[in-house]
């Protein structure tokens, strides 16, 4: 399973997203409905799962699926 599949799965199991709605331009608060706990939730659990702890700092700029995939291909690219 790929990082994008991980992150993806986690939002289906764990916060029962609809695999229809899982668009790179879905934004996670508005489309998904996470609200701040869910949200750090979901970065915890895709940390635990990819092996990897993104900067906290740069949290608030990731506001859409395809945002917080790239946050993590970067930082995977990097190590």
């Amino acid at each position: 399973m790929n990082l994008q599949e991980k992150i993806r799965e986690i939002l289906v199991t764990k916060f029962e997203v609809p695999r229809e709605k899982l668009r790179a331009e879905a934004r996670l608060v508005e489309d998904f409905g996470l609200d701040s706990l869910d949200f750090i939730a979901m970065v915890v659990y895709a940390e635990k799962e990819i092996g990897t702890k993104l900067d906290r700092t740069g949290l608030k700029e990731l506001r859409t699926l395809g945002d917080l995939e790239a946050a993590f291909e970067r930082l995977a690219q990097s190590k």
